[in-house]
């Protein structure tokens, strides 16, 4: 009886597709990818209108982002009060202290 496709190893199927430091080409795809980007920051830079663009893009984005997150204030500080482990949390976050692991 032939083994079908769905009983593979999931393992082979995962590290196959996976892109971790020990993978084979993990060094060469890592520095074609910041190669790439670092030119395309570069072009993006260089180029007047395109950084003109990109850079009111940006702020545009920004600004939604903190008009949606002034909005959601109320809400954010409700959830966390909501949960004493997590207020304590964010005050040892605050304070550098580490997770603490309160679940």
């Amino acid at each position: 009886m032939k083994a079908s496709p769905a009983s593979a190893s999931p393992i082979t199927i995962r590290e196959k597709d996976a892109h971790l430091i020990w993978s084979r080409g993990f060094v060469q795809h890592l520095s074609s990818s910041v190669v790439g980007l670092l030119a395309l920051a570069s072009v993006a830079y260089n180029v007047p209108t395109l950084r003109l663009f990109l850079e009111d893009t940006e702020a545009a984005f920004r600004l939604k982002l903190l008009s949606t997150a002034h909005g959601l204030a109320w809400w954010s500080v409700v959830g966390a009060l909501s949960s004493s482990c997590c207020l304590v949390q964010v005050v040892l976050n605050l304070a550098a202290v580490g997770c603490v692991l309160f679940n």
